[in-house]
Formats: C-alpha cells, sequence, structure tokens
C-alpha cells in the first residue's frame, strides 16, 4: 500500500502539498490546490479531508474526482479508506472491486499492481466484516424484539389473571 502511494506520489507535482499535511498546514495545503491541475487537485482535496478526519467530506471529494477520472488509483484507494472509516460496508466492498479492477487493467508493473491488489483484497476483506457485523446487529436486534415483546406479553397476562382474581 505504501509503496503505491508513493509512487502515485512521486508520479504527480503534489509534493509539496503532502509536504504541509504532513506538518498539519491544512490552511496552506487548501492554498496549494489552487495551481495544481485538476487530477492533482481531486488527489490533493481528498487527501487533505482524509487527513482532517473529515471522511465524509474526503469520499465525497474522491467521487467527484473519480466522475472525471475513472481508473485513478489514488482517487479510488482513498474512495474505499473513507467508506471503511464511515462504515459503509457495501460501498467500501465496491470501492475495492474498483480498485482492483482498475489495478489490474492499468500499466503499472506487475509488483505495483501486486500491491494495488493486496489493497483491494484487504479492503474487500474489511467490507464484508462491516456488512457480517451489521448483518448479526440487525439479527440482535430482531430476536431482542421478539423477546422484549415475549416479556411484555407475559407481564401483561400476568397482570390480567392478577386482576381477575382480585389482586
Amino acid at each position: 500500500m505504501i509503496a503505491g502511494l508513493l509512487l502515485l506520489l512521486a508520479q504527480t507535482n503534489d509534493a509539496g502539498l503532502f509536504a504541509l499535511l504532513d506538518r498539519g498546514r491544512f490552511d496552506l495545503a487548501l492554498v496549494e490546490l489552487e495551481g495544481m491541475s485538476a487530477a492533482e487537485a481531486h488527489r490533493g482535496e481528498t487527501e487533505l479531508f482524509l487527513r482532517a478526519r473529515d471522511f465524509e467530506a474526503a469520499r465525497s471529494a474522491a467521487l467527484r474526482g473519480l466522475e472525471a477520472y475513472p481508473d485513478d488509483l489514488f482517487l479510488l484507494h482513498r474512495a474505499t479508506v473513507a467508506a471503511l472509516w464511515l462504515g459503509k460496508g457495501p460501498a467500501a466492498q465496491e470501492g475495492a472491486r474498483q480498485l482492483a479492477q482498475a489495478a489490474a487493467s492499468s500499466s503499472l508493473q506487475q509488483a505495483e499492481r501486486e500491491a494495488w491488489q493486496r489493497d483491494a483484497d484487504s479492503f474487500a476483506g474489511q467490507a464484508r466484516e462491516l456488512i457480517e457485523g451489521a448483518e448479526e446487529r440487525h439479527r440482535v436486534l430482531v430476536r431482542s424484539r421478539v423477546v422484549v415483546g415475549a416479556i411484555l406479553s407475559a407481564c401483561l397476562a400476568l397482570a390480567l389473571g392478577l386482576m381477575r382474581k382480585g389482586y
């Protein structure tokens, strides 16, 4: 994962932006975005929001960038990361699928494609866990409602029985 991100960083002119983000200078990073190409600006905005822990904004920025650059590995990666942080299992699962597909069809060296594929596989696993967790929470909620309903019904029946006996 790190190798792939470093490769993308080296291929773009946004090294200054990432240095500013590393130092926590989000204000200067915003200014830096204005002088970038559209693709670099989409990547930079996405990374800025991720580092600021605004995962909804990061995902939105990545999705906007993907409208113009649908096979951009960095944007696909970051959109999927943001979806995972937001607990959006199905969106993360779809992002992992798209990342794997884009990596497989890219012109990157084999080792680089494999690194992106490993990230996609990891994200897919995490997304599955989120989805399974949500399904289990739903099952537990349904069971708890049934149990509470049964308890309330038993209490009501007991109360009615006691009222009939004059208690």
